[in-house]
């Protein structure tokens, strides 16, 4: 899948809308109250920071005058992937979102009931807006742009959808792709059902399976630089060591909020901290960087990893995450002959100048308080070294 293309300012998108619960108080007022427990989530899809300043949010319901729901306050910057949701009147942001939120939010000025036929506008100062439309929504659409104030002919892009039934919301999957799908409402979370860690690139960020030789990636330097390989391997957890267990780092476990969300490598794929490069299972603390169970993983499973004609830093889920360096042979991959045929035989890689913690003992105290990790102790299975470094 793709990543949207109806945005504002090259990368300001509908992700997620909701509006009806009889069982959950999803805008935080105390009670699961139907027709008013309404969200609508914005993601930047970007790769770089978007200022929001000014934004407006217009919410109509067929027979209704359009009305301003919510503006947003100056000085308000969403970082590439990160989200900014907007509850329904009455409601609390902090009672609505999960412990684990990404990015910012706040409170609509009206109650953003639901009726019929629906269409949302979020417009930027200049007077340009995106539209979402639910079910018959396009019988009235020019009516409500010219009550909103807006001008139809600046109107940069439109998502139709199918309302959500009660308890569910419709959401792109994953974050900032161009397919809505029902799903259980998660607002301020990473809309995912494990499609692959996601990627920065010029145009956004791209979930690492979906990405091609010679596709642009931008590095941690801001550099744009082109996939000379992707590395695919399938693992298997009936026959693997119990060592070869991925890593999850959960969103926003390395502070900064970063993770911008959960994300998967192999245990000793480095992720770059304080200018040092840091294997994933050193990481691993139990709560917030945890290896995955093998009962959330199928019998097998395909990790990843990108080439770039250097070792350097490139960004997963907006963390700095190393490219591939050749410590392990290409022939170690399912994909190897299609590396020979692009390019006759192997090459060398130099590794990056920087150094590398690969065993627990090694981390400095300000990473063990971080990660809550309160004493040294002996370096646990996930910190030896596995066949691949990869990201999962």
């Amino acid at each position: 899948m793709a990543i949207t293309s109806n945005v504002l300012d090259g990368g300001i998108a509908f992700n997620e809308w909701h509006s009806i619960s009889f069982t959950t108080d999803y805008n935080g007022d105390g009670q699961a109250n139907g027709g008013v427990e309404a969200y609508v989530e914005l993601v930047n899809t970007s790769a770089s920071s978007i200022d929001i300043s000014g934004y407006q949010y217009f919410h109509i319901n067929n027979g209704l005058v359009s009305q301003l729901a919510h503006t947003v306050p100056g000085g308000t910057t969403l970082a590439a992937g990160e989200t900014y949701t907007i509850v329904s009147n009455n409601g609390s942001l902090t009672a609505t979102m999960p412990s684990n939120i990404t990015g910012q939010g706040a409170v609509a000025d009206i109650a953003m009931n639901q009726s019929v036929d629906v269409n949302l506008f979020l417009a930027n100062p200049e007077g340009d807006f995106i539209v979402l439309q639910e079910n018959g929504g396009n019988a009235f659409l020019g009516d409500d742009i010219i009550a909103a104030g807006l001008n139809p002919a600046n109107q940069v892009g439109i998502d139709v959808v199918t309302a959500a039934g009660a308890d569910q919301s419709i959401a792109r999957v994953t974050d900032g792709e161009d397919t809505f799908e029902t799903q259980t409402p998660s607002p301020g979370e990473p809309n995912c059902f494990f499609a692959g860690s996601r990627i920065a690139t010029p145009s956004g960020m791209k979930a690492i399976e979906e990405l091609a030789v010679g596709d642009q990636i931008m590095t941690a330097s801001g550099r744009i630089v082109p996939i000379v390989w992707l590395a695919r391997q399938t693992l298997s957890t009936k026959f693997g060591r119990p060592d070869a267990l991925p890593v999850r780092i959960m969103a926003g476990a390395l502070g900064e909020g970063l993770p911008i969300a959960d994300l998967t490598l192999t245990a000793d794929h480095a992720v770059v901290i304080d200018g040092v490069l840091v294997n994933a299972g050193v990481l691993v603390n139990g709560t917030t960087i945890v290896t995955v169970p093998l009962t959330e993983l199928e019998n097998s499973y395909t990790v990843y990893h990108i080439e770039i004609v250097e070792h350097d830093v490139i960004l997963a889920e907006g963390l700095p995450t190393e490219s591939f360096v050749d410590y392990t042979g290409r022939d170690a991959f399912d994909n190897h002959a299609e590396y020979l045929a692009m390019y006759g035989g192997d090459r060398l890689i130099r590794e990056m100048a920087l150094p590398r913690i690969t065993a627990r003992r090694l981390m400095p105290p300000s990473l063990r308080a971080l990660l809550g990790i309160n004493h040294v102790t002996a370096d646990s299975p996930e910190t030896s070294r596995l066949n691949t470094r990869c990201a999962a």
